[in-house]
């Protein structure tokens, strides 16, 4: 399998330029509308996608707009399933309007960052998506619990790896709110996409770390991202 390139879509970034992704991104993850959007945004950026050979992935995450979605969140797993199948039901609903193929899950920001390492939040997940996408792939970190557990309940992962993110381990980013855990140099982040398509990434000691990915992400929210996208 080729490595794909996916971002983040439908987050409503002022900055972004969509055109620039045509040609570029592969696989577009779409904001459900808890962290940024609502259903005009979902229906629009499905659109844009179906028309311009994007495959679309639903992007939920937790209720925390007012952070976007990037702050941890210790609730209940029936409170989170219940966040979980709203967001993932009015996305397939829309998706099945506009007669676009759902075919990938990602969780956004603090959630995804759980569900690598908290076997309760990744199930959660799970019950999830058994309910709504059941035949949809899941974009995931390898080893990472979310991956393992997936695997486990017969979901097809898509192993993730970031290009514009600084790496502390296999399945841990740097924190955002440390100086250069994000990347937006472009020249740094196709290096880091060659790396990543090679088996490895260099992490924030200097130190490789080899991993096997599917898919690379590039958030659509990097300040630098047209330029970025242009680099590719």
């Amino acid at each position: 399998m080729k490595v794909a390139i996916n971002m983040d879509f439908g987050e409503q970034i002022a900055h972004l330029e969509q055109s620039s992704i045509v040609g570029k991104v592969n696989q577009c993850s779409i904001a459900c509308g808890y962290h940024a959007g609502d259903g005009y945004t979902i229906f629009n950026a499905i659109k844009f996608c179906q028309e311009n050979g994007v495959s679309i992935g639903a992007h939920p995450s937790y209720p925390d707009r007012s952070n976007f979605g990037r702050q941890i969140m210790h609730l209940p797993p029936k409170e989170l399933l219940c966040h979980l199948i709203y967001q993932l039901s009015a996305f397939k609903s829309i998706a099945k309007y506009v007669g676009a193929p759902v075919l990938h899950v990602k969780l956004h920001g603090a959630l995804y960052n759980e569900a690598m390492h908290n076997e309760v939040v990744a199930n959660t997940t799970l019950e999830a998506m058994e309910k709504i996408f059941p035949n949809a792939a899941l974009m995931a970190m390898e080893d990472s619990a979310l991956a393992l557990h997936s695997s486990k309940r017969g979901f097809d992962i898509w192993k993730e790896g970031f290009a514009d993110r600084l790496y502390e381990g296999a399945t841990k980013l740097v924190p955002r709110s440390v100086d250069g855990s994000l990347l937006t140099n472009p020249e740094e982040v196709r290096r880091q996409i060659n790396n990543l398509r090679a088996g490895f990434v260099i992490d924030n000691l200097g130190n490789p770390i080899h991993l096997s990915v599917d898919t690379i992400c590039i958030h659509g929210d990097n300040p630098n991202i047209n330029a970025i996208l242009e680099a590719l």
